[in-house]
């Protein structure tokens, strides 16, 4: 009968080997290094979309106060400093001080606000603009249009730029 001590000895190891682990790590390298290009192109499509999406809310959120007040609402974009405001219209989170919208902290570019000439556009008591306009904001390789017609309704456009 053999004893305790060899049949100890006869169990098979439980464990990895090198070449074992080196393979998946070799593997998880290679599949990390194929996800990280879609991963970041994937996080640029979303903030430009975010920060579009924002935009084109905030200017309908303009158009509302302004008939719901019945005064004019004019949101002023400041590309060199990357913003947007309202005059005279309180911030969800700032009551008491003008609506301001910063777009680095969306880490997407505001590159050009064109309405009719003037880098502002006014809602009046009836929630129209006074000029049609596009602003454009950019991340990196994603581009989008917020487009504004005559009524107040917006439109994003979308373009992608490939490397």
């Amino acid at each position: 009968m053999p004893s305790e001590r060899s049949l100890v000895a006869r169990r098979p190891l439980r464990g990895f080997t090198m070449i074992e682990l080196i393979m998946v790590m070799l593997v998880v390298g290679i599949l990390a290094a194929v996800a990280a290009p879609k991963y970041s192109t994937a996080v640029s499509q979303y903030r430009a979309d975010l920060a579009a999406r924002e935009l084109e809310a905030d200017l309908a959120y303009a158009a509302s106060e302004a008939q719901r007040t019945s005064q004019a609402v004019t949101v002023n974009f400041d590309v060199t400093n990357q913003r947007y405001e309202m005059t005279g219209v309180s911030g969800a989170d700032r009551p008491g001080q003008d609506f301001r919208a910063n777009m680095s902290e969306a880490e997407v570019t505001l590159i050009s606000a064109d309405f009719g000439g003037a880098e502002s556009v006014t809602f009046d008591i009836y929630g129209r603009p006074t000029a049609t306009g596009s602003v454009v904001l950019e991340s990196p390789g994603e581009t989008r249009t917020v487009n504004v017609d005559d009524a107040g309704d917006t439109e994003m456009q979308t373009t992608t730029t490939t490397n």
